[in-house]
């Protein structure tokens, strides 16, 4: 097993509330409703001793508290065009005081692909909030966790790990600071074991 490192450019979001997901994965917050998020990424990882530039464009719709769905438009320097998937998100369940909310949803949802379907569960504790969920693509099991805290200087840091249904793990750390109203930024890391 070989752990490699992916480092962002830079991802930028504008927005008027935040994208419900840890680092990677969704979580079970509930959205602030009749919004919009559009998120830039672009990033480069290493894959079989090639480096690889990746582009993205992350467009979520948020019609109500509960649900929102979303198109991902990826781009990689060693593909010829730009793939599109949706993702569908729906709170089940908000979080109580006595209960963690609980979500379900699937992303990478397009033609010839198969999407992956979640359940996951996030409970906010008292200097932060906690995501587990589990994943599930074509019959395979994945589980993530995640925790998410504010710190100094209006920052919010997430770590997260998640456990694809094909069995390849990541590690990610992601640092996002709101730069006006509606604009933030953030930067990550994510180690990935290349198993294959």
């Amino acid at each position: 097993m070989r752990w490699m490192m992916i480092f962002p450019f830079g991802a930028i979001a504008v927005s008027a509330a935040a994208r419900e997901v840890a680092v990677i994965k969704p979580t079970a917050n509930l959205n602030t409703p009749n919004s919009v998020y559009l998120e830039f990424d672009s990033y480069r990882y290493r894959r079989a001793s090639k480096s690889h530039l990746v582009e993205a464009m992350y467009l979520q719709i948020k019609p109500s508290a509960r649900f929102d769905f979303g198109i991902d438009r990826v781009h990689t320097d060693n593909s010829a065009s730009a793939q599109t998937y949706w993702n569908l998100r729906y709170v089940l369940s908000p979080e109580t005081e006595r209960t963690p909310g609980l979500t379900v949803g699937a992303f990478a949802i397009a033609s010839g692909a198969h999407p992956t379907f979640y359940l996951v569960s996030t409970r906010t504790l008292p200097h932060g909030a906690l995501h587990a969920g589990i994943y599930l693509q074509r019959n395979q099991l994945g589980w993530g966790v995640a925790y998410q805290q504010p710190i100094p200087l209006g920052v919010k840091a997430v770590v997260e790990y998640y456990r694809q249904p094909g069995g390849e793990r990541l590690l990610s750390l992601c640092l996002t600071r709101p730069v006006r109203a509606h604009v933030s930024v953030s930067v990550y890391a994510t180690a990935n074991d290349c198993t294959h």
